[in-house]
């Protein structure tokens, strides 16, 4: 009697195990499919990478924006002594590092100044 029970429990139970193989073949093929990333979107799948050679090529995309440009600092010059420039050594915009010329004055009346000091100087030595 325990032999007639074991038959179709077996048999049920190689039923069960077939299945349980079949659902696993089945989600093994369809995990390794290859889906688009829409499809996997869809899905809400793991959207798939794929890895691929590294080209040289010329990128020709321009993009338009619109914005501001800023400065990224401020500066504001003043001067100790009155003069004329002569010369502006720097364009607008140039980066410049500290203690850089910027411009070149007119010399003419500092060495006037310079000379009326010195005979100054020597007039006061010749009168004492």
């Amino acid at each position: 009697m325990s032999k007639t029970r074991s038959r179709p429990l077996r048999r049920l139970l190689l039923i069960a195990l077939l299945f349980v193989a079949l659902v696993g073949v089945w989600k093994a093929r369809n995990y390794q499919r290859r889906y688009t990333a829409a499809e996997a979107r869809k899905a809400s799948l793991p959207i798939p990478v794929s890895a691929a050679r590294a080209k040289i090529t010329k990128l020709e995309t321009t993009v338009g924006a619109a914005g501001q440009v800023l400065q990224y600092t401020t500066v504001t010059l003043t001067s100790r002594i009155a003069a004329k420039i002569q010369k502006v050594l720097v364009n607008v915009g140039a980066t410049i590092q500290s203690g850089a010329v910027l411009i070149e004055d007119e010399k003419a009346p500092f060495e006037v100044a310079l000379e009326s000091a010195r005979a100054q100087v020597e007039s006061a030595r010749v009168a004492e």
